[in-house]
């Protein structure tokens, strides 16, 4: 079991045997190990390999003469003793980089203020910090943009593949982009800039170009040299062209073993393959590859000529970073495809809820108008007003569930903004409608009379109510996300809030001017 300590103790001479000595009494093994003075304090963060559990360790090390204090954790609670060091002594960065991996240093840089993650950054090797660079979220890319000098943006770029590179640079500030540009070496530039004209959410954005392409007259062994001489983002399909760059096919590796080292490419290449063109968004390139069982999709100009390709490894970001776009969307929330919240200012997130709030609360007044206009009736019946509540809900409800199913249903593909996907949404829901309607009203009945006994009119009134919402706010609610995407707009942008607000003007319309009719009339 993998154990991290840290402790913080008083500076004496003989401190680190000591609890090298106590290790040994726990038949532990010291397998990573950091020290230094700060002040009269002497730091020290180490990894240790106990045989069984980690009781002994932290026990011992607890009673060592001169501590004030000292952490411990094993498992996930590793990366947090980690993050209280470095917390503490930023310094530490430095050795502990040798030890944790990339996912784990962005996890501790994440929690670490952002003065500490400053001091960090310029600790870190290039090739550390590109691997912090390639999923770090937009906060912590602007930090290391600002943090960091320019000579070691650039030595970081190096360290990326050109997607990647192109992808940071798309994300600093214009004046950083131009210098990083300008320090890159020419070649660098020469094969990122086919891909700066892409959207970072296009296919031509998230593609590689460093892929393995193959002539038509190539032979097999001619294939298998250029194989072994070259390293490749993709390593187990080769992309066929012309001599003018046209896609003609591709082959499989495992094929090309099957076959005589002189056979030409082109007799054993296969044809079948569904390529996407650059500016198609990367949430239907996702949908192409589901839909076909795919591996990779290449990418081709209007031409057809061979830009690059995408790998399932890329779509499962997309997918990832689609689904948590559209769930915050959902909240009324703005996200990135970088978005994580514990990185994130307070200040931003803050701000994104409150336009929302301020929005909805606008709207509401409407409800509060349309109250007060039957404010003789709710004098007359005053228990009319204690449904109000469950006719709101029910509508709300009702309409966040048609906005969410029908939502999934164009994200993946199943309903689509043609009339006569139109008229099927329509149909079902208005078939759904019926059967949710029906059983709710009688409840409602039920309900409504046993709370407002004997005023059967009231019972009447909410039950009619309950239907007539149930009927109209799940039709809007499965519309609103067609109407969205037929005037271009995110169907995830018609958050539920948003739904449920209007479903409550709706609601509190339709029940106060059924139970007027019922019971003023």
């Amino acid at each position: 079991m993998l154990v991290a300590v840290f402790i913080e103790a008083i500076d004496r001479p003989g401190l680190l045997k000591e609890f090298a000595e106590l290790a040994i009494e726990c038949s532990c093994n010291i397998t990573f190990n950091v020290a230094d003075k700060v002040g009269e304090k002497a730091l020290i963060l180490s990894l240790i390999d106990c045989p069984t559990d980690s009781s002994c360790i932290e026990d011992r090390s607890s009673s060592m003469e001169g501590l004030t204090k000292v952490s411990s954790g094993s498992n996930g609670g590793i990366r947090e003793v980690y993050v209280e060091a470095l917390d503490v002594h930023a310094a530490f960065a430095n050795a502990l980089i040798s030890v944790v991996s990339p996912t784990d240093l962005i996890y501790i840089l994440y929690r670490l203020p952002s003065e500490d993650r400053g001091r960090i950054y310029n600790l870190l090797p290039p090739e550390h910090l590109a691997n912090v660079v390639r999923d770090a979220s937009t906060e912590i890319i602007e930090e290391i943009v600002s943090a960091v000098p320019v000579q070691t943006l650039v030595k970081t770029c190096l360290h990326l593949s050109i997607d990647e590179l192109v992808d940071f640079i798309q994300l600093m500030p214009g004046y950083v982009r131009r210098v990083v540009v300008k320090a890159l070496p020419e070649e660098v530039i020469d094969r990122a800039k086919p891909l700066f004209k892409y959207p970072p959410d296009s296919a031509g954005g998230i593609m590689t170009v460093n892929i393995p392409i193959a002539g038509e007259k190539s032979s097999l062994i001619e294939v298998m040299n250029n194989l072994k001489s070259k390293r490749y983002d993709i390593e187990d399909v080769v992309f066929v062209v012309d001599q003018s760059g046209l896609l003609k096919g591709y082959v499989k590796l495992s094929d090309m073993f099957r076959e005589k080292p002189t056979a030409s490419i082109a007799n054993i290449m296969r044809r079948d393959f569904a390529a996407v063109h650059p500016f198609t968004d990367q949430e239907e390139v996702a949908k192409i590859m589901i839909e076909r069982d795919l591996s990779i999709v290449p990418v081709v100009d209007h031409d057809g000529k061979l830009l690059g390709a995408i790998t399932i490894q890329d779509i499962v970001d997309v997918i990832q970073a689609e689904h948590s776009e559209d769930i915050l969307k959902l909240a009324g929330l703005k996200a990135g495809r970088r978005f994580t919240y514990i990185s994130s200012r307070v200040k931003d997130l803050a701000i994104d809820r409150l336009k929302w709030l301020i929005l909805i609360y606008i709207i509401q007044s409407i409800t509060a108008n349309i109250i007060s206009g039957y404010e003789g009736l709710i004098k007359r019946v005053t228990v009319i007003a204690a449904f109000i509540p469950l006719i709101l809900d029910t509508g709300g409800n009702v309409g966040s569930q048609a906005t969410t199913v029908i939502t999934r249903a164009l994200a993946t593909g199943e309903v689509t903004i043609t009339t006569a996907d139109l008229v099927r949404v329509i149909r079902r829901e208005a078939l759904a409608s019926i059967i949710m309607g029906i059983p709710m009203a009688a409840a409602g009945f039920a309900f409504s009379l046993l709370i407002a006994w004997p005023e059967v009119e009231v019972a009447t009134a909410v039950s009619l109510a309950l239907f007539i919402v149930i009927s109209l706010i799940n039709i809007i609610g499965s519309l609103l996300p067609i109407i969205a995407v037929k005037i271009r707009i995110d169907p995830a942008v018609l958050s539920a809030p948003l739904i449920t607000t209007i479903a409550d003007i709706a609601g509190i319309g339709i029940y106060l001017a059924v139970a007027y009719f019922i019971l003023m009339s």
